[in-house]
């Protein structure tokens, strides 16, 4: 007895879910061509040796395969590749705002009376335009592409959950921009960040190990949560990942969707319960909000190169919100003097009458260290020492003398370029230290580098 066995492996459907009569269900005549060929080479080759003929049957036999499920791009990668397209923003937004720093451009505007909350909100609304354009154009490609994860969602849900993650990111860039002293380092910090967040998005973007961040049972989990909470990425990616949950499910079947009600109700990790995306949103913002006052805080604290910081308390001054105190100088357009009201232009008059002198520099001293935190030592370099000297108002007053005797550096200081180590400088009665935004408004410097934008000049 011989016997001969071809199979032929062969999915009858595209779901998977019957299995009844695969011939049949072929497109086209292949198993029954390979049937009656071995039918026949057979009989060749047994000749006559086969007295009783050659008996050839068909059989279909079903196969348990395992069951790989529905994937596609944005199930397996979505969190990775949502995460490239929303860092473009994010690198060259550290670029543009170190470069301008880097090239004086916003010093230039700051002698010109510019606020640090001006350009630090200028900078947030091109961020914002651009980021929503790039938001528009990720999903117009998912709905171009037919990706689930698109159309099974609520479309205001899948743009606030890009938007407010672009919110809090541009936040994160504009904190990191006041970190970086120039253009070339804001690059290489820029891609370091970009590379690190890619390599970390691949870790994020498994539902295990969000769940082992958010398990109790471990001291690791402890000490990282509360560091990926502040870490924009990781709440977008959880979002991500619940929103693919409901559009792909186990097997072929198609999930439910995502909508409103989907956003308020609590996620499951494992044997864990976590908070809603409702709730990630709402860390998104709290992340955008610390970023914003970190950036904001630290560009107006940190000395730099081209400008003296303010003390770390400048925000609890009368001063910084435009109160005055009587007897002090003020910030805003009118100060209180015993009691009254007194324009600027007033003030100005009466220094113009010979009663005070417009600018009054008293024990001037500048010191550029050899090491930081006051440390002195020999290597110190003394630029200006104890320089005392009244200017009045309609004098023209030169500073002259030869190379390194501290002209540029005391003008530097007089325009609050540069803070004092010692001494103190009054413009029109208004402290340089403590109320710089203020002296800028009224005072005008032509610089002795090109400030101007190459963009904008032919």
């Amino acid at each position: 007895f011989n016997s001969t066995c071809t199979s032929i492996l062969y999915n009858p459907s595209i779901d998977g879910s019957t299995y009844t009569d695969p011939i049949a269900a072929c497109p086209d005549i292949r198993p029954q061509l390979q049937f009656s060929a071995d039918c026949a080479i057979t009989e060749y080759l047994l000749g006559d040796s086969a007295t009783d003929g050659v008996d050839c049957q068909l059989q279909v036999q079903a196969a348990n395969w395992a069951d790989l499920g529905v994937n596609d791009t944005v199930q397996e990668y979505g969190v990775l590749f949502f995460f490239c397209a929303m860092m473009f923003v994010f690198v060259v937004l550290i670029y543009q705002v170190a470069f301008e720093k880097d090239k004086n451009l916003k010093l230039g505007m700051q002698l010109m009376g510019l606020k640090e909350s001006v350009f630090w909100m200028s900078w947030l609304v091109t961020a914002l335009i651009v980021s929503t354009f790039t938001i528009l154009c990720v999903m117009a490609t998912g709905y171009a592409c037919q990706f689930r994860f698109f159309w099974d969602t609520n479309f205001f849900i899948l743009f606030l959950t890009f938007f407010f993650f672009s919110v809090a990111m541009i936040g994160l860039s504009l904190m990191v921009s006041v970190l970086v002293g120039t253009a070339k380092e804001a690059i290489s910090v820029g891609m370091f960040l970009y590379i690190f967040g890619v390599l970390l998005q691949l870790f994020l973007g498994n539902s295990s190990f969000v769940e082992f961040i958010y398990s109790t049972d471990y001291l690791a989990s402890n000490i990282m949560r509360p560091i990926f909470l502040v870490y924009p990425p990781f709440s977008f990616a959880k979002i991500v990942l619940d929103i693919s949950a409901d559009s792909y499910k186990v097997g072929d079947e198609i999930g439910p969707g995502y909508d409103w009600e989907d956003l308020t109700a609590q996620q499951e990790y494992g044997n864990l319960t976590v908070e809603s995306d409702f709730a990630s949103w709402g860390i998104l913002l709290m992340d955008a909000a610390i970023y914003y006052f970190l950036a904001w805080y630290l560009s107006n604290v940190l000395p730099s190169d081209t400008g003296s910081g303010s003390v770390p308390w400048f925000f609890l001054t009368p001063s910084y919100w435009g109160c005055c105190q009587p007897g002090s100088g003020c910030s805003g357009e009118n100060e209180v003097v015993n009691g009254e009201y007194v324009s600027i232009g007033s003030r100005m008059a009466v220094i113009a009458n010979g009663d005070e002198p417009a600018i009054k520099i008293e024990g001037l001293r500048k010191v550029y260290a050899k090491y930081p935190f006051g440390i002195r030592s020999m290597y110190d370099v003394l630029a200006v020492n104890g320089l005392e000297m009244s200017i009045d108002q309609g004098e023209l007053f030169c500073l002259l003398g030869h190379n390194g005797a501290g002209k540029t550096t005391t003008i530097n200081m007089l325009t609050g370029l540069y803070p004092p180590t010692e001494g103190r400088i009054t413009v029109f009665d208004r402290d340089i230290e403590t109320e710089l935004e203020a002296v800028r408004s009224e005072i005008g410097i032509c610089p002795q580098h090109d400030i101007l934008w190459l963009e904008m000049t032919p």
